[in-house]
């Protein structure tokens, strides 16, 4: 909402543009940073609640645990003050929504969840617990991204301060996101963040909680949502990291094939493997016998000639029997090739043709040498040699590859599908040449001990931009 007046809050060194929100605590306003000419985020508390000494101190302590945590899918805070009595937080400012009351295809809200799960990890890493995890306080930036915000009432693990700071009579949280145990008056933990990112999914999906059928579009989904929804926090993955490797798990269920779906693949490739073994055999056989009857006909063929080259030199009166030998070589014998090694036949070429292709297709089963004429040696020129299949050729339905951009800050580490590459990504960005389909990205600064996980889908002769902040 734009202001039409003057702002009721005033901050040196910002123009208050509008007013985001209002709740009972106090409002967020949208204001530019004079000094960096950048959007920010500006919340505060006001009203008798920042009169109150138990809010001012939530309020601060907000502060801090948002100053421990730098995450690409955790709003970033710039600054903390006070000014006329009023606390005030400078943060990101998120251009995009929250999830609040909207409705998104499976997938779509898995990717998101996906992402929460590595910022709650890298908090719950920190000694942190959200404890207010719902589709209001996800918001989704305007590339698609999930960020967390609000946390209020957040608190360190262990922290006996925390519990009085928020011991006002009431549940602390979002009862319908509220894990069972912390209605029972436990400590939170990581457990308890898994089981709201399981309630905050769902509802994302379906348009309800999840109360009776879990069943969903991704029939895999529904057997990770119902162990993170355990009443019991040790039946549920115990980490944010461990949920989010189920969700990645059904976003490609791929990579990751049971052996028992292999076993009708593994017994279709032996049977075919027989067959054609059984088939390249059946072939060499075939051609043997092929061989040895066309030696015997030649055989045969060889000494008709030379009888009737006889019987010639017989019946014509001074005629020398191997001139007529010779005479009589220069017709065309059955099987016969000329001197370059084409066949003389015509249907003999034929047959010759498709037995290279079939031999070509079966194994490569290597020619019948030609069969030589009786009055001249062998030809010793090589059979012709097949051209080999050209190297682009791809099978039919073949995917091309697509290109990963990864936009890294201030530089990272990159493995793709758990191999890493040669190369880091680097500003401004760094691409990577992947084949079409989802894959597991991770990328690691060890100098600023920052690591993220991302699933990203890439399509056939398309891109897909990775923008990720580990600084």
């Amino acid at each position: 909402m734009w202001m039409e007046e003057a702002p009721a809050f005033e901050l040196d060194g910002y123009e208050i543009v509008g007013e985001l929100g209002k709740g009972g605590m106090g409002a967020v306003y949208l204001a530019r940073q004079r000094k960096l000419d950048r959007m920010v985020a500006i919340k505060v508390i006001s009203g008798p609640v920042a009169q109150r000494a138990d809010a001012r101190a939530r309020f601060a302590r907000e502060a801090m645990l948002l100053a421990r945590l730098a995450h690409p899918h955790i709003v970033t805070l710039h600054d903390y003050g006070e000014q006329d009595g009023t606390p005030y937080l400078v943060m990101e400012h998120v251009a995009g929504a929250s999830l609040a009351r909207r409705v998104l295809p499976a997938r779509e809200a898995v990717a998101l969840a996906v992402e929460v799960c590595d910022a709650l990890h890298h908090a719950h890493q920190q000694g942190i617990v959200h404890r207010d995890i719902k589709p209001s306080n996800i918001l989704v930036d305007d590339r698609g991204h999930a960020k967390v915000v609000d946390f209020g009432i957040a608190r360190m693990f262990g922290d006996t301060a925390t519990t009085d700071l928020t011991r006002t009579g009431v549940t602390v949280g979002t009862p319908h996101y509220m894990a069972p145990e912390l209605e029972a008056g436990a400590s939170p933990d990581p457990r308890s963040d898994v089981y709201s990112v399981a309630v905050a999914l769902f509802q994302i999906i379906a348009g309800r909680l999840p109360i009776g059928e879990l069943g969903t579009e991704l029939p895999a989904l529904e057997p990770v949502l119902r162990k993170a929804l355990a009443a019991n926090p040790a039946d549920r993955y115990q980490t944010a990291a461990g949920l989010g490797e189920a969700l990645r798990s059904v976003l490609a269920p791929t990579e990751r094939p049971r052996l028992a779906r292999l076993w009708p693949s593994l017994a279709a490739v032996l049977v075919l493997g027989a067959l054609a073994v059984g088939g390249v055999l059946g072939v060499r056989a075939l051609r043997s016998s092929a061989s040895g009857t066309r030696s015997e006909d030649a055989a045969s063929v060889a000494k008709t000639r030379a009888d009737d080259a006889a019987a010639v030199a017989t019946s014509v009166p001074g005629e020398n029997p191997a001139v007529a030998t010779s005479r009589y070589d220069e017709a065309p014998a059955i099987g016969a090739r000329d001197p370059q090694g084409a066949p003389a036949d015509a249907t003999n070429a034929r047959v010759d043709a498709m037995s290279g292709s079939a031999d070509a297709n079966m194994g490569a089963v290597a020619p019948d040498a030609p069969i030589p004429s009786p009055s001249r040696p062998p030809s010793s020129r090589p059979p012709p040699k097949r051209p080999p299949p050209s190297p682009t050729t791809k099978p039919p339905g073949a995917a091309g590859p697509g290109t990963l951009v990864v936009h890294a800050r201030p530089w990272a580490e990159v493995s793709i599908d758990g191999e890493p590459q040669a190369r880091r990504a680097e500003p401004p960005v760094t691409s990577y040449t992947v084949p079409s389909g989802a894959h597991r990205v991770e990328l690691r600064n060890p100098t600023t001990s920052k690591r993220v996980v991302h699933t990203i889908d890439v399509t056939a002769g398309g891109r897909q931009d990775l923008d990720v902040d580990l600084r």
